[in-house]
């Protein structure tokens, strides 16, 4: 059965604000065939109580509005079919030669750099009670939750778990993943090679698009900075206390003052946020907030703290490791010129709270001048100063010089929170050479052809499973290990595996290909050769700032420390 011809848009109320009207309108004015339909919050709970009152509790349980959105949105979808669109849609050009089979149809979003793509569930479309919109409605009421952070949203309702389902269920279903040549954010717009232009007038006139996505985030509440702070209350304008987020006090409040009050009233918050929310302590000092594109314009972070929060606090979080043990572990993190700050910090929060035993800055210098010149049109390239073909290189050196104990390379732009020792203890519980800290989307949707071919690894036991992130690694010196990095150095000099050349062997890329990972590729499908272990399940990387949750590292990609 076909897309029904039906659009689908959802707001708190039928009063849409002004600003998305010309969205709204440009969608309806495109699709002038189609059946419109806004639903508010009230048609969502009643979408709910009428036809799936076993879900009710669930949806009544969110503590955010726009989990309730996120939810209801993938209901309207199974239960009539059509296309949901988020409001901030702006449409250039009709939907429905995208439309045409039975497929559902996702779109990817990406931001701030574009090469962080991930499924969006701001655009949904699929016939009328698809199987997959099925699975997406019960895997809603069957997942554990966690309702304080946004990250969690992401995780309970929003894009990351509808990932998860398009990842575990998309062999059974056809789906179509729309490219940001379709549909692209506007804030990656500028970034994006297969657009004309990054002007968005010239964009609109020449119907580049299908979809601009323009982002407003209204889920994301920030609130400008409190004029009167309650006394025993103190403001600090551009920090934050990351992590030990309480609760969410933010839902009704009209202002920062509001923010406050609010968080008096739970039980153990010893501090607010301009996200809107409280927290809990003990806590170390305000830090100066590196949230980079999460602010919104014209607001500065800040965070209110109890006088008394940081004076009562008997011990850091994480004693430094001067006053422990040391490990049989080495830190090496590598920076060009731009990323020197941050290597830097990466590695005196890894001597101070990590409990490295040495600690060792590598950069450009240390490329042998011959490997340079032979290979100076990759290491030219700008992205991963020169694809990050200087990885294998260095890693390989400082393994084949390491006398005893352990390797531990980490991206500049990584910061420790807490000593390592349990990445340590499960590499030698799993008796390996080589340890991963995490893995993400199938290696055929970061990876070209022509490396899985070239690699002999174009088989679906490897291009089906999660590809192992190569920002982190542990390491000992081994005859795997070694043999792995040497591989790896040599896949990694033949232009058609490390860079965005186009396949050159005849054969395309996998249908839901999103972007080729370089080094990472190639790490990760040569570590599956060797028979490495995965990456355990395990929460020892933060990102940006995610709440602390007991993690040891904390991946900001920031080139200035935080």
């Amino acid at each position: 059965m076909p897309i029904e011809r039906i659009l689908h848009q959802s707001w708190k109320t039928t009063e849409i604000p002004q600003r998305f009207r010309p969205w709204v309108a440009s969608v309806r004015r495109e699709h002038p065939a189609f059946e419109y339909r806004l639903w508010t919050d009230d048609d969502n709970e009643r979408l709910i109580a009428e036809r799936y009152p076993w879900f009710l509790d669930t949806y009544r349980g969110y503590r955010h509005p726009v989990e309730r959105a996120d939810a209801a949105r993938y209901f309207v979808v199974y239960t009539f079919g059509g296309v949901y669109l988020d409001l901030d849609m702006e449409c250039l050009r009709p939907l429905d030669p995208l439309l045409e089979d039975e497929a559902v149809v996702l779109a990817l979003e990406a931001g701030p750099r574009i090469e962080q793509q991930v499924i969006s569930n701001a655009l949904l479309g699929a016939p009328r009670r698809h199987p997959f919109f099925g699975q997406v409605i019960h895997a809603l009421d069957r997942a554990p939750r966690s309702d304080i952070t946004f990250q969690d949203i992401f995780d309970n309702t929003g894009p990351h778990f509808l990932a998860r389902l398009h990842a575990a269920t998309r062999h059974l279903h056809d789906i179509r993943v729309l490219g940001l040549d379709e549909v692209c954010p506007v804030k990656v717009v500028a970034q994006n090679r297969a657009l004309p232009s990054a002007d968005l007038e010239v964009l609109r006139r020449q119907r580049a698009l299908t979809l601009l996505h323009h982002n407003t985030e209204t889920w994301n509440r920030q609130w400008p900075p409190p004029v009167d702070v309650p006394p025993g209350w103190t403001l600090h304008l551009d920090h934050d206390l990351p992590g030990h987020d309480l609760a969410f006090v933010g839902a009704d409040a009209e202002h920062a003052e509001a923010l406050l009050a609010a968080a008096e009233r739970v039980p153990g918050a010893v501090a607010v946020n301009f996200n809107g929310f409280a927290k809990a302590g003990p806590h170390r000092s305000p830090t100066p907030a590196a949230l980079g594109s999460w602010l919104k314009p014209g607001i500065r972070s800040w965070v209110a703290v109890r006088d008394t929060a940081i004076e009562s606090a008997q011990t850091p979080v994480q004693a430094p490791a001067t006053t422990r043990s040391r490990l049989p572990v080495t830190l090496l993190s590598y920076a060009n010129r731009r990323y020197v700050a941050a290597r830097d910090h990466c590695l005196e929060t890894g001597e101070r709270l990590g409990g490295f035993r040495s600690v060792r800055a590598a950069g450009p210098t240390d490329l042998d001048g011959d490997f340079v010149q032979r290979h100076l049109r990759i290491l030219g390239q700008r992205r991963g100063a020169g694809l990050w073909l200087w990885k294998p290189y260095v890693l390989l050196r400082a393994l084949e010089n390491l006398d005893d104990g352990w390797l531990f390379y980490a991206d500049a732009g990584t910061e420790f929170l807490r000593d390592v020792r349990p990445i340590l203890d499960k590499a030698e519980a799993l008796e390996t050479d080589v340890l991963w800290l995490g893995e993400g989307f199938r290696e055929r949707q970061y990876t070209k052809r022509d490396a899985f071919i070239l690699l002999d690894c174009d088989r679906p036991a490897i291009t089906d499973s999660p590809q192992r992130f190569a920002s982190h690694l542990l390491m000992r010196r081994g005859a795997t290990s070694l043999q792995w990095l040497r591989d790896a150095l040599e896949a990694a000099t033949d232009p058609r595996i490390l860079t965005d050349l186009p396949n050159q062997l005849g054969h395309p890329n996998y249908p839901d290909f999103v972007a080729h990972r370089h080094d990472q590729s190639i790490f990760s499908l040569l570590g599956k050769k060797l028979g490495l272990p995965p990456a355990p399940d395990a929460p020892w990387v933060a990102l940006g700032v995610a709440a602390d949750r007991g993690q040891i590292l904390n991946h900001t990609r920031l080139a200035s420390p935080p």
